[in-house]
């Protein structure tokens, strides 16, 4: 995955799972945490050109599609304000 931020603006999105595996980003969000959620608003996620690539060729179905982006998502989205507390 390939996070997006910018910590002017909120960027996350809400798209469907069809769009994220055509290059589209989506967003992830923590509400029962208002301060991570509130950080997670400023970065978007994507796959990587090629990741999409084969995920496309690969014909998943809906149910295939929300898995695989749960797993990428769960094992990436937490990373970059991990990254950012630790510059601070």
């Amino acid at each position: 995955m390939i996070a997006d931020f910018d910590l002017n603006l909120p960027l996350r999105n809400s798209k469907c799972i069809a769009d994220v595996f055509n290059g589209e980003s989506a967003g992830v969000s923590v509400p029962e945490e208002p301060a991570i959620d509130t950080l997670l608003s400023h970065i978007c996620f994507r796959f990587d050109h090629a990741w999409s690539d084969y995920y496309r060729s690969a014909n998943l179905s809906n149910h295939e599609q929300s898995a695989v982006l749960r797993a990428a998502l769960g094992s990436t989205a937490f990373d970059v304000p991990m990254l950012f507390a630790l510059f601070c």
